[in-house]
């Protein structure tokens, strides 16, 4: 498909931080219901000891912008 937006690589595959909180990432990752719905689910994990941030379910993938505020 045709990516919406693209950002700088700003990591060049250094995946690994010296420092907590320096460095964050994220994966969404949506499963397809029985019933045709999709479920969401974005995680964000700190670089420095791979833990996780945040993770939080979503319905619709719009809800992400109002969890963040």
């Amino acid at each position: 498909g045709v990516s919406h937006k693209v950002y700088e690589n700003r990591f060049n595959q250094e995946f690994y931080s010296q420092r907590i909180n320096q460095k964050w990432c994220t994966d969404f990752t949506y499963l397809s219901l029985i019933n045709g719905c999709k479920q969401y689910n974005c995680t964000f994990i700190d670089l420095y000891d791979r833990s996780v941030v945040a993770s939080t379910p979503l319905k619709s993938i719009l809800n992400f912008a109002k969890t963040l505020e």
